[in-house]
């Protein structure tokens, strides 16, 4: 297993997970599936990263389904603050599934570094309308954690390891903060 902390640091995606399945709206109860979803397929993408039993093949299928699961959770996670808001169930889940479906095409265009800071930044919204302390915090920590998986990145090797195991349990606790509003 060549990156040990980004792989069992995605079991963290699993509380947003339980507190969104502990909430009534349908919204919710997706939200907490797609948390699942990027729990498995992004451990299996950091498991098979440079593993010598895995080939390119099955790193770059587990690299596709991280990236995608990672924006489905997060347009679902903007679809639940939007239904907070008022919005029609039914309209916040087509809008996160057309979200999602144009971010996985454009997958190979635009990368996790540019899809991921849009996604947030329209997390933003409905958390600044809501104008709750919480919708605050959680957007700052996720924000944070984005920047310190960047830099991480950046540097490369055990740091990069380390800085992207940041990045799962900061979001996922930012994640499982939105769950609670």
């Amino acid at each position: 297993m060549y990156a040990p902390i980004s792989t069992w640091t995605n079991l963290a995606f699993l509380f947003p997970a339980a507190f969104a399945f502990s909430r009534s709206p349908l919204t919710a109860k997706i939200f907490g599936v797609t948390c699942i979803c990027l729990c498995l397929a992004s451990g299996l993408f950091h498991y098979t990263y440079k593993h010598e039993l895995c080939s390119l093949k099955d790193w770059f299928y587990w690299q596709n389904w991280d990236e995608r699961t990672m924006y489905t959770c997060l347009s679902f996670a903007i679809a639940y603050l939007f239904f907070l808001l008022g919005v029609s169930s039914l309209v916040v889940i087509i809008a996160a599934v057309i979200i999602t479906t144009i971010m996985s095409l454009l997958y190979n265009k635009i990368r996790s570094f540019v899809g991921v800071p849009i996604l947030i930044g329209t997390l933003l919204v409905p958390a600044l309308i809501l104008n709750t302390v919480l919708a605050l915090v959680a957007t700052g920590i996720i924000i944070i954690a984005f920047l310190i998986r960047q830099e991480a990145e950046r540097r490369g090797g055990k740091i990069e390891d380390v800085g992207h195991g940041v990045w799962h349990i900061f979001g996922s606790g930012a994640l499982s903060l939105i769950m609670l509003f």
